[in-house]
């Protein structure tokens, strides 16, 4: 610090004489663990909390829980509110960005992530009211108006969509899928920063529209804090970055124009409601897929334990369908088989086990019919939409989605319409195939039984029937080779469901459509809005091959986003002479930005002293050095505070901690922490503002602190305020203690009667 800053210059702004509300304890709880981060929800009473397990737990004023996350494997690194309080974002050190629900008791929303780099950084900012109503009205969101209904999904998949009817569990609708909308329909944007030094912008927290990386330094470190302005024209980010070998890092800031966002947040918003119904669908469409799939595989297992035990039996090289195939063909079966047939399988074991097989088939179908059709009926008229955006080049040009892209879509969607289609003609077969089966399979037990065969059931096969069983046995009662766990596959239908081409591919006669075209000469591959089925591919390939074109149409409004913004400022504000592991949470701690007066400052630390830099756009950079001496309101002894925590409490106040310059040792003397308010105004009026860094005198700012409240000897980890709903807490070091606080408590009556 300067122990020479002119302190009368504080006192010398016009400050208030009378005495203002102050800082009240309201308790003093166990956090129950180590707590690391918290932060305030915007709107209402509960503190967002993470812990050291990993878990986040969301609490209430009176401490009691709301709900919390399972603990996972990657910490907790930041968490950011949507500024309605309905949505939290948590950061993570896998380089994920989840959102949860806050009224839906934590329900997941979505994910985002950045490429597994550990995630540092994390601000939700709302488009200005002022901006928001500046230009045209909003684009509309019809899909509830000519979309049926989605057919609900079992119970660890409902909570993809939004239920239409609580009293009827069997419809959902995607009305608001991701939970995008807000009130009067305003753009916000999560801002992300990573230990890459990259920067990602996410309406809604859902749709990435940019991704930004200064290439300043040979190597980037991590993101120390992140700023969008809420008119959306000016990114600003600082960056810790290593320097070669050494323990030293540099901190830089970097700010770009980012007007363009500002220009078409409504189309942004737009297109990011259509991307949210799309990924939502999708995620819908890979949980029938999996529903799918394991009905496959639990038919797998019931023919498994059923056949099992005899398959062991059987010389190498023969198979159950080779027995079964001798059996049809010579009305006899071996000893073994005729032994197995009669006491294991028997004839009633056989009719349970072919009326469950049916069932399996059945709700496989009915998955089928009723999911993935009504999934892909729904991505059509979306993409179909985003077609008319790409068309709309007038207004949606900036996006960069092209009719190509789109188009590339749709047809990957036709395609894998049409395999589906053909997965459910091939379930139709091998219904009809099971059903033939099993009905002679217990006539043949039957009679090996010397038992009568009852009525319904005929003792010899048409020669129709004699096709199907001899079909069930050949190709969809096969034995597997890849698959050590399992004896038998049901391959016709089990081989949609694996990230493989088919096996079995069944030549199909010739249709009229296919006749008409190949007598015109027309090659159908080459038209327009013609899709052609893609024979050899499984149903899970295709639905890869969506995913990757519907990622590549949504990714290129990052790409085209992105290139439209311009540089305005890069500065290395400091050398730090520590390792970056054990740095970065402490400068977070006292690193900030806030917008005051048309200008944005920007305040980070450097030793005991706090450097404020100032940026107008029109004029230079200017810089103001400030620290903490003298505290009239505790009257304690002068000396070098030292600021632990500041941060942004309302748009004309900053709220801090600080410490007493004893530190913490063994001559007995321990730091006193307090807690206290900084007027914004005043501030940057008292500054002496240099356009040279190491040129500014420092000012001591202790006499404009407001609201001081001692905290003892209270080391702390963390500090969080709320200024809409006038709260503060304050975390010990060792996170197991919490110390809630009214901001702007009044002083009790009766307090003051007795002091009188």
């Amino acid at each position: 610090g300067n122990n020479n800053c002119p302190r009368n210059l504080a006192r010398n702004c016009n400050l208030m004489e009378v005495e203002a509300p102050g800082y009240r304890q309201r308790a003093e709880k166990s956090t129950g663990g180590d707590m690391t981060l918290m932060q305030w929800s915007p709107t209402m009473d509960l503190l967002a909390a993470a812990y050291a397990d990993h878990s986040v737990v969301l609490n209430r004023l009176s401490w009691r829980k709301v709900w919390a996350t399972p603990p996972v494997e990657a910490p907790c690194t930041a968490l950011a509110w949507r500024p309605d309080g309905r949505v939290l974002a948590v950061g993570r050190g896998n380089g994920t960005v989840s959102l949860y629900c806050v009224e839906d008791l934590g329900r997941s929303l979505h994910e985002f992530s950045s490429g597994g780099a550990s995630i540092t950084s994390l601000q939700w900012v709302a488009l200005s009211e002022g901006e928001m109503n500046s230009s045209g009205g909003s684009y509309g969101d019809d899909a509830k108006t000519f979309l049926p209904p989605l057919p609900a999904l079992e119970a660890s998949t409902v909570g993809l969509t939004e239920k239409l009817d609580s009293n009827n569990s069997e419809q959902m609708h995607p009305r608001d899928p991701k939970l995008m909308k807000t009130p009067h329909s305003s753009m916000n944007v999560l801002v992300i920063g990573d230990e890459l030094g990259r920067v990602h912008l996410c309406v809604a927290g859902v749709f990435l529209v940019a991704s930004c990386q200064d290439h300043t330094h040979k190597s980037s470190g991590p993101v120390v804090v992140v700023n969008l302005s809420p008119d959306l024209k000016r990114l600003l980010w600082l960056v810790l970055t290593p320097e070669g070998d050494e323990q030293r890092c540099t901190l830089s800031v970097h700010m770009l124009g980012t007007h363009v966002l500002a220009g078409v947040h409504r189309e942004l918003q737009h297109v990011a409601m259509v991307f949210g119904h799309v990924v939502s669908l999708m995620e819908y469409l890979s949980s029938t897929l999996k529903l799918m799939h394991e009905g496959w595989e639990d038919t797998l297992a019931l023919m498994d334990s059923k056949m099992a035990n005899y398959t062991s039996t059987l010389p190498e090289g023969r198979s159950v369908a080779d027995e079964l195939l001798v059996l049809l063909a010579c009305g006899r079966a071996r000893q073994g088989l005729q032994s197995f047939l009669i006491d294991n399988l028997t004839a009633k074991g056989v009719k349970k086990l072919g009326a469950s097989m049916e069932l399996s088939y059945t709700n496989i179908r009915r998955h089928g019919v009723n999911h993935l059709s009504s999934a892909i009926q729904h991505l059509q008229y979306h993409l179909g939409e985003l077609m008319g955006v790409a068309r709309w080049t007038e207004r949606f040009g900036h996006l960069g989605i092209t009719e190509s892209a789109v188009y590339e879509c749709i047809s990957c969607l036709g395609t894998f319409a049409l395999k589906a289609n053909e997965l459910l003609f091939c379930i139709d077969d091998s219904l009809h195939s099971i059903k033939v089966f099993f009905s002679w399979l217990y006539v043949v037990i039957l009679k090996l039984s010397s038992e009568p065969v009852p009525e319904g059931h005929k003792e010899s096969l048409s020669l129709e029937h004699l096709k199907l069983v001899v079909d069930f046995l050949r190709k969809r009662l096969t034995k597997v080779s890849h698959n050590e766990s399992s004896t038998f596959n049901l391959e016709l239908v089990g081989q949609y469901f694996v990230n493989e081409d088919l096996k079995y591919v069944e030549e199909k006669p010739q249709s009229f459509w296919d006749k008409l075209t190949t007598e015109a000469g027309i090659d159908t591959e080459k038209v327009p809005w013609m899709f052609v089925p893609n024979q050899h591919k499984s149903l899970v390939q295709l639905f890869s091959s969506l995913h990757k074109s519907i990622d590549h149409v949504f990714g290129l409004t990052a790409a085209s986003i992105g290139s439209r913004f311009t540089s305005e400022v890069h500065l290395d504000l400091s050398h730090v002479g520590m390792e970056t592991s054990s740095l970065l949470r402490t400068v977070q701690n006292v690193t900030g930005v806030f917008a005051y007066g048309g200008e944005t400052f920007l305040y980070f630390p450097d030793k005991t002293d706090l450097v404020i830099v100032r940026y107008g756009g029109s004029r230079a950079v200017l810089y103001s050095r400030v620290l903490v001496i003298t505290i009239p309101a505790l009257e304690l002894q002068e000396g070098d505070y030292y600021i632990c925590h500041m941060t942004r409490y309302d748009e004309e106040t900053l709220s801090l901690v600080f410490r007493s310059p004893h530190e913490d040792g063994g001559d007995g003397k321990r730091s006193v922490y307090a807690v206290a308010q900084l007027p914004i105004a005043p501030l940057v009026a008292m500054g002496m503002w240099e356009e040279i860094r190491d040129s500014a005198v420092g000012v001591d700012i202790g006499p404009l602190l407001a609201q001081t409240h001692t905290l003892g000897a209270f080391p702390s980890r963390c500090f969080a305020v709320n200024g809409n709903r006038k709260l503060a807490a304050v975390l010990s070091s060792n996170g197991r203690t919490i110390k809630l606080f009214d901001t702007e408590a009044e002083e009790d009556i009766e307090e003051v009667e007795e002091v009188i």
